[in-house]
């Protein structure tokens, strides 16, 4: 979850929300490691390919207390939940990378990373005013550049060492969410607008989706109201988009035309967006509806809902695409499996468009 702290809705959910049981129809869930604030961000990923100890699927928590968990998935459990030390500042968004070790960011601008085996995090880094989103570009198996996305608009790159590099501006709100798609940068934020960064040269292109043309299957465009959540798909073919209004939209990465996804009942803010490894499945943490979203871009048709009312607040997909990780405004992070009959079959996904 990457709303600002001085958000009033999120002051009121982080204040008032009462947690329940989870719903009997979101079952096939396993809980494991909690926090005791809300989990604005969790990663998982596959790593240590290239270690002797061979890989491991590791999972990270960051909680709005500066809290950081770390657990092993293997054969869809999760296991050896420990706490893995604390940042003075709210945890806004991590990521990990090839190697494992988990990069941070909180709502104090801190920039910190969590290396395999280590107690705690190390800082390296600040974003000057605050910040809420991070991104890893990486080339060769290894980060290369760390981005950040700030509440005074501006998105700063950073070297793995903490070196400050290029600044790049033009969102007129904070910036409060990063993605990678084939080495470009994309960001959204209160402004309303999404930018598809060149890193090295410092320009964007820009999209107000209120104004952007629409793609097929779409019957109207998103109101110009903050971005609160962007992902980008493995290959980086597809972007999805949405924020407070709970509109989701998947975009061509390459031409920028948008299609929105299918209307549902009582639509309210999403908090965090993932698509799954192969691409095919789009996860959505919708934490004003209290509910998970599930829906194949290749066929919208199939999506599904799943209520949460433990309040999902941050949403990854595991590496294998059978289950999705849930951050919890309980503190709970659970694991869950997503249902048959939401994919697209392969031959309809792989045509253009998702067209038989």
């Amino acid at each position: 979850m990457r709303r600002p702290a001085s958000s009033p809705r999120t002051v009121a959910l982080l204040a008032g929300i009462a947690v329940t049981a989870l719903s009997a129809r979101a079952a096939r869930a396993q809980e494991t490691t909690d926090h005791t604030a809300p989990v604005s961000a969790v990663a998982v990923r596959t790593v240590g390919a290239e270690a002797a100890s061979g890989e491991r699927t590791v999972l990270v928590s960051g909680a709005a207390d500066g809290t950081l968990r770390r657990a092993r998935l293997e054969r869809a459990k999760l296991l050896d939940a420990a706490a893995a030390g604390r940042l003075p500042g709210a945890i806004r968004d991590l990521a990990l990378d090839p190697d494992g070790t988990a990069w941070i960011v909180c709502d104090d601008g801190a920039i910190a990373h969590l290396r395999p085996g280590a107690s705690g995090p190390t800082e390296l880094a600040r974003h000057a005013g605050g910040a809420f989103a991070i991104a890893l570009i990486e080339a060769d198996g290894a980060v290369e550049t760390i981005a950040t996305g700030g509440a005074d608009g501006s998105i700063r790159l950073f070297a793995p060492d903490g070196t400050a590099g290029r600044v790049l501006t033009g969102h007129a709100g904070p910036v409060t969410a990063l993605a990678v798609a084939d080495g470009r940068l994309v960001s959204v934020g209160w402004d309303g607008t999404l930018r598809v960064w060149d890193p090295k040269k410092g320009k964007a292109k820009t999209i107000k989706p209120a104004s952007a043309p629409v793609g097929e299957g779409a019957d109207r465009t998103m109101p110009p109201r903050e971005l609160d959540a962007v992902a980008a798909s493995p290959d980086g073919r597809r972007l999805a988009s949405s924020g407070y209004d709970g509109v989701i939209r998947v975009w061509d990465a390459k031409r920028l035309r948008p299609t929105v996804l299918p209307e549902r009942a009582h639509r309210q803010w999403i908090a965090e967006l993932a698509f799954s490894p192969d691409g095919t499945l789009l996860a959505a943490a919708a934490i004003g509806e209290e509910a998970i979203h599930l829906v194949a871009p290749g066929a919208p048709e199939r999506a599904r809902t799943l209520p949460f009312s433990r309040v999902p607040a941050s949403i990854a997909f595991t590496p294998d695409g059978t289950a999705v990780i849930v951050g919890c405004m309980s503190g709970a992070v659970r694991r869950v499996a997503v249902p048959d009959g939401v994919r697209a079959e392969p031959d309809r996904e792989s045509r253009p468009g998702g067209r038989p």
